[in-house]
């Protein structure tokens, strides 16, 4: 079974894009979804509460539009993948190495809130703001549905988190799918506008989701991913009277 997946994945350019399209839209909708409902059966229980005022139809559907152009370009981008293995440029192990597993996953993780911090540094200069990201920041109230909804050309520079680790080592390929799984369910957290710990400080490593809901609203500052170091270490925090 194991020897077949590479012939599945990357039998084709043509089949690479399209099992990375139903991928990334499968785990899209279904993240955003469970966390709607998450956020419903909460609110609920008075577990916690909303942050930023309910956002509105209309705002959900051009997210989903948007983000549905995202994927597009990152399932461009695997044909790129599909090209440096069928080359010879990159390996990736197909056998599960259950005793690196977590490793590579935590190494991964780890690069991507470094990537993801860089990127969201770099797309909030002045020009790039102004050209690229604030498709993005329509989204003032954001939803589960606003983690894809950004420019394509955000979405090619944020997809591009994938190429060195394939460059630099070789991976397990369960650790290069965890990934985008983890990636995007704490991405759909970040913007899902419910604060689950009310009670804790904005610098708190669960705080997350309260920390980029504050980014969205005062448009600056709080530039992590999912961790509150990189943001402490570089003095880019929002204050904490904004937050």
């Amino acid at each position: 079974m194991q020897e077949s997946i590479p012939s599945i994945l990357f039998a084709s350019r043509e089949r690479t894009f399209f099992l990375t399209f139903l991928f990334f839209t499968l785990i899209y909708f279904s993240s955003a979804l469970l966390a709607q409902g998450l956020s419903r059966y909460f609110s609920q229980h008075a577990l916690g509460k909303s942050i930023n005022p309910k956002p509105s139809r209309q705002q959900v559907f051009k997210e989903i539009r948007l983000s549905l152009v995202a994927i597009f370009i990152f399932s461009l981008q695997s044909i790129g993948i599909q090209w440096m293995y069928t080359e010879g440029y990159i390996h990736i192990h197909w056998n599960i190495l259950w005793y690196t597993l977590p490793i590579e996953i935590v190494v991964l993780l780890l690069w991507n809130e470094i990537h993801f911090y860089a990127c969201h540094w770099l797309l909030h200069r002045r020009w790039l703001f102004k050209k690229v990201h604030y498709v993005h920041h329509r989204s003032t109230s954001p939803t589960p549905f606003s983690t894809y909804s950004f420019h394509w050309f955000e979405a090619l520079l944020l997809g591009t988190v994938i190429f060195l680790p394939l460059i630099v080592y070789d991976f397990q390929f369960l650790a290069l799918i965890s990934l985008p799984i983890f990636s995007i369910f704490l991405n759909v957290l970040g913007h899902w506008n419910y604060d689950v710990f009310p009670g804790k400080p904005p610098s708190h490593v669960l705080k997350f989701s309260f920390r980029h809901s504050m980014h969205h609203k005062w448009v600056k500052g709080n530039f992590g991913f999912f961790l509150p170091q990189l943001d402490h270490l570089f003095k880019t925090k929002l204050d904490d009277d904004l937050q």
